[in-house]
């Protein structure tokens, strides 16, 4: 089971992105053909593309993709993550029972201020699959055979150096003329 913590961990690490997306690009109305900042995100010179559209007067969606993708990513499903690792492991057994992939990862690195000490749980995964779409479907599968937390997932999200994506929304807030 995803834990609260982790919910709130991932949050975090999405709205911490979308922050510093939004501090990287500057005042929307700022002076115009400026250079634009590289994302704080990863080691400097990273490959960075941005494409920005007008979602309607004063709104703009800018998508930043910076990095590559690391050959050693793939996606997989993430069935369920347990604090006790006896409980992976069983988790486990009754997938490979049933057919399927499954390995269990060690989730470690818990925040400095965590006055726990060791990992933070144990996160159970199956298949290794190119593309979402397979994942999509062996999550479909894994939902019906009761493993309610299924959900397919990219392995480039679990904090690789070298590959971000952000989609970060900007609105210009003008305040109506009180003068006519």
């Amino acid at each position: 089971m995803t834990s609260a913590r982790e919910l709130v961990r991932r949050s975090l690490i999405v709205l911490t992105g979308c922050f510093l997306a939004v501090a990287a690009l500057g005042p929307i109305d700022g002076a115009r053909g400026a250079a634009q900042k590289e994302l704080p995100l990863g080691p400097l010179g990273l490959e960075e593309r941005r494409v920005t559209n007008r979602l309607a007067p004063g709104v703009k969606h800018t998508m930043i993709e910076r990095g590559h993708r690391s050959p050693n990513d793939f996606f997989t499903v993430d069935v369920v993550l347990v604090q006790a690792r006896n409980r992976a492991e069983a988790v486990a057994r009754r997938l490979r029972r049933l057919g399927h992939d499954a390995r269990v990862e060690v989730i470690g690195k818990a925040a400095p201020d965590d006055p726990r000490r060791g990992p933070i749980g144990y996160l159970v995964r199956v298949g290794r699959f190119p593309t979402e779409e397979p994942a999509e479907r062996a999550a479909e599968v894994l939902l019906a055979e009761g493993f309610e937390e299924a959900a397919p997932t990219y392995t480039g999200f679990d904090g690789g150096p070298n590959d971000w994506a952000l989609g970060c929304e900007r609105a210009r807030h003008r305040t109506p003329s009180l003068h006519r």
